[in-house]
């Protein structure tokens, strides 16, 4: 998963320790290696237990930060903006129609363009990060919306994951090998959206057809 705790924004208004923050891990030698969204790692003896620690906290990070925190890019993105384009408009302005403005006087005013610019550039990226962000936390809310209907449907049979890429499938036999649910948060990040989504009108479908048998 991406960081959803705000912990890069310039801004700070909902700044966390990075440090705390896990974005996966991987499963190497005995241990498990967590990665955190500040660069650094954290090793763990691996036994089950400590996995499920590890992804139960996962699952709680989408669910603490979740959208209403990702919203916070785009909302300061916008008074960003805002607030620096009367600086931008006035001082373009006086660019064009003050041509013998004394040499002070243009120095300061470039330099208030030249800032004002800077900030709604920021604000650009910052709303296209939200974007960004978005478009991941939907896909692992998806999951967690479906987490029980996708566990139980995939635990012995990856038949739900056909068309599914090469790395996201060996990461779920893996997962089975070591008596795991196939799918997990952790797993989340090797899939599409447009994958999960298949998996789920996959089940739901072949539901319906043995419902019908029955009947």
């Amino acid at each position: 998963m991406k960081d959803y705790s705000y912990s890069y924004n310039i801004l700070c208004k909902h700044k966390e320790e990075s440090e705390d923050y896990f974005l996966f891990y991987e499963k190497k030698d005995g241990k498990i290696i967590v990665h955190l969204a500040g660069g650094s790692v954290k090793e763990f003896t691996y036994s089950k237990e400590t996995e499920n620690i590890i992804l139960e906290r996962m699952e709680l990070q989408v669910l603490k930060y979740g959208e209403s925190l990702i919203n916070n890019y785009e909302i300061d993105a916008e008074e960003l903006i805002e607030r620096a384009s009367p600086f931008v408009l006035l001082s373009s302005f006086g660019s064009i129609t003050m041509i013998d403005a004394s040499l002070l006087f243009s120095i300061l005013n470039y330099s208030v363009l030249s800032g004002c610019s800077l900030l709604i550039g920021y604000g650009g990226i910052e709303y296209y990060y939200s974007k960004y962000l978005k478009k991941d936390y939907v896909k692992h809310k998806l999951f967690l919306d479906n987490k029980e209907l996708i566990q139980s449907s995939t635990y012995r049979d990856l038949r739900p994951l056909v068309g599914v890429n090469k790395k996201a499938l060996k990461e779920a036999r893996q997962n089975l090998d070591e008596d795991q649910a196939s799918i997990n948060i952790n797993t989340i990040r090797l899939f599409k959206k447009k994958e999960i989504n298949s998996i789920i009108n996959y089940i739901k479908d072949n539901k319906k057809i043995y419902s019908f048998k029955r009947e």
